[in-house]
């Protein structure tokens, strides 16, 4: 798959994703959840959102690891 691709795949779901955060009201935040959309056990979906956005942000440390493993500069200084 070309990068150009990969790139406008990924602003596309930034664009859907950011419409159904923008939607949610604070019941729907507050709400519990139910098990099979429960991976991480939490009480409700902010809590959900919040483990999540940790989760993600641990992948992208990862990948600075491995551009340092690949002899690469950190990208941050």
């Amino acid at each position: 798959m070309a990068w150009e691709r990969i790139v406008a795949d990924f602003e596309a779901s930034q664009t859907v994703l950011l419409a159904t955060l923008e939607g949610l009201s604070t019941e729907d935040l507050l709400a519990p959840l139910p098990a099979e959309k429960n991976p991480f056990r939490v009480d409700c979906m902010a809590e959900q959102l919040a483990v999540f956005s940790f989760h993600e942000s641990y992948h992208v440390g990862q990948l600075g690891l491995l551009r340092r493993l690949l002899g690469k500069k950190g990208a941050i200084a």
